[in-house]
């Protein structure tokens, strides 16, 4: 099996509608998921972003095949490019409700998309804007099997990782063998960690 890396941000249910209007103005939405794609039973989206260099080596399929043509023809992907934007895509999207909050899921398809989503700041940028345009309390960046990181809490970008041994340490606090550093990380993240991981696992 690939890679599945996941942005979730989580919002307050009132923020809903924002949420919705900047996916409506920042995806390419089809005709079957109007009037709102949050809720279409085709929960694939295709992302609207700017060009950066990871994305111009994920369009050559470099991330598929390790390696940069020397023969690729640049002109086959120019056509994807229009005024320096182009779309992502499929990232599947679902959304789940808990305590008046809102869980927003991007999951990647794939691993070369998996590995797009790591290296590329463009894409980092439209999750950041989509915090900012819905007044996130948390976004989380899952790079599955990696790391946890905490790009975005309660209006700041933030670059907070959290690797697995520390993930096993927070979620199992009675352990007597270690010490449990659940306390500290719920102070910081003010228990924003909480309801967007431990409702995932469940």
């Amino acid at each position: 099996m690939g890679l599945n890396n996941t942005y979730i941000i989580t919002i307050e249910e009132e923020n809903e509608s924002k949420a919705l209007e900047y996916i409506l103005e920042n995806c390419v939405i089809r005709e079957n998921q109007l009037p709102n794609p949050l809720s279409a039973k085709d929960n694939c989206l295709s992302l609207k972003v700017k060009v950066d260099i990871p994305i111009k080596r994920y369009l050559r399929n470099y991330y598929r095949h390790g390696r940069f043509n020397s023969d690729y023809q640049e002109e086959k992907i120019e056509n994807r490019i229009k005024d320096e934007y182009t779309n992502i895509g499929c990232v599947d999207i679902d959304v789940k409700r808990f305590n008046s909050k809102i869980n927003l899921r991007f999951v990647c398809v794939s691993s070369s998309m998996s590995k797009l989503f790591t290296d590329s700041t463009s894409i980092r940028s439209w999750f950041n804007e989509l915090c900012k345009a819905t007044s996130a309390q948390t976004g989380i960046y899952d790079r599955e099997n990696h790391y946890l990181e905490l790009f975005w809490y309660k209006g700041q970008p933030k670059s907070f990782k959290i690797g697995e041994k520390i993930k096993n340490e927070i979620f199992c606090p009675n352990d007597p063998e270690r010490p449990s550093l659940q306390i500290p990380i719920k102070e910081l993240l003010n228990a924003s960690f909480d309801y967007a991981y431990e409702l995932e696992r469940k």
